[in-house]
């Protein structure tokens, strides 16, 4: 989870600089004896035979974005585009200041923050582990957090269990509380809301000829391509 509303974490490049450092299968592996699988999005393995086949409109945006896939070229690209550059440590930084990666975790998910810190060393970045405490929840639901590893418990059964978590209604800004830990990344598009609005004044429908599935479609589009979205706004949005 990155919050949306700190600099440098708005920036939607480190988000994808992020993503291609992970190698979700190894982070399975040594985190959790392989008893987890690897998943490009939140969407529940229960999808697979309705919402998530191999020629639904859903998978084909993931498989747009090859989102599960750890690249370290491309980790340098967005990061250059980010305006960062490594140091004589091997580190990003900006300015002539590191860039501090602080991975934390809530104690029930404590099994992938070591080799999530040690693929993110490898990418570049200068992470550490951070204290495993409670004060993970009043942080992400206030926004005292600049990057936060979470579980996303939405799509067990429709797309919309997910999607609806990013709508801007549930946005705040720091140091007020959202309504639930999920919303903590503050993340507010219009765009994204009015597809939302759509999917959840209508049953749900796997057809992909539907409006609903057409609509699915077009927020998860959003929901991962928002670098050019954030760049030519607010940042915050």
């Amino acid at each position: 989870m990155f919050n949306n509303l700190k600099a440098p974490w708005n920036d939607v490049n480190l988000h994808w600089a992020v993503n291609r450092a992970l190698d979700r299968a190894k982070l399975s592996e040594i985190g959790y004896e392989g008893s987890d699988h690897p998943v490009s999005y939140a969407f529940s393995g229960y999808m697979a035979g309705t919402y998530l086949k191999p020629d639904s409109p859903l998978q084909a945006v993931i498989n747009k974005y090859n989102v599960d896939h750890q690249d370290l070229a491309e980790v340098a690209t967005y990061m250059q585009k980010a305006g960062y550059t490594k140091g004589t440590d091997g580190f990003w930084g900006k300015d002539g200041k590191p860039l501090e990666f602080r991975v934390r975790v809530p104690q029930f998910i404590q099994p992938i923050q070591a080799p999530l810190t040690q693929q993110l060393k490898e990418a570049g970045f200068d992470a550490i582990q951070a204290p495993v405490d409670d004060s993970w929840l009043p942080d992400i639901t206030n926004g005292n957090f600049d990057t936060m590893v979470f579980v996303h418990c939405g799509s067990l059964s429709e797309p919309i269990e997910t999607l609806k978590d990013y709508h801007s209604k549930y946005s705040r800004p720091i140091g007020t509380a959202v309504p639930y830990a999920v919303a903590g990344s503050r993340y507010t598009n219009p765009d994204y809301d009015k597809l939302v609005d759509a999917m959840l004044a209508v049953p749900a429908n796997p057809d992909p000829t539907s409006d609903y599935m057409k609509n699915a479609a077009a927020a998860l589009d959003i929901a991962l391509e928002i670098t050019r979205r954030i760049e030519a706004a607010d940042p915050r949005k």
